[in-house]
């Protein structure tokens, strides 16, 4: 069984460590805007923000899917 060994970025640090800084940087960013577009369509303010904590919990925990990190606002909205 072959096991890849991660890419190694600036300053020693794994690209995907790099990707993961880079998905909690744009969660934080972005939270309000993503409260707002949950509110949108439940019209429910703690359904809103539970929508919100369950794709930010999803987000991170496959933030490894994404294919290319400049597609991050895409891929997170489908989460969403």
């Amino acid at each position: 069984m072959q096991h890849s060994m991660p890419v190694k970025g600036d300053r020693g640090r794994t690209m995907e460590h790099d990707h993961y800084d880079i998905v909690v940087n744009y969660i934080i960013a972005n939270q309000k805007k993503f409260y707002r577009l949950a509110y949108t369509y439940v019209r429910n303010e703690n359904d809103a923000l539970d929508i919100v904590q369950n794709a930010i919990y999803s987000a991170l925990e496959h933030y490894g899917s994404i294919r290319e990190i400049s597609y991050i606002k895409t891929w997170f909205y489908r989460v969403l």
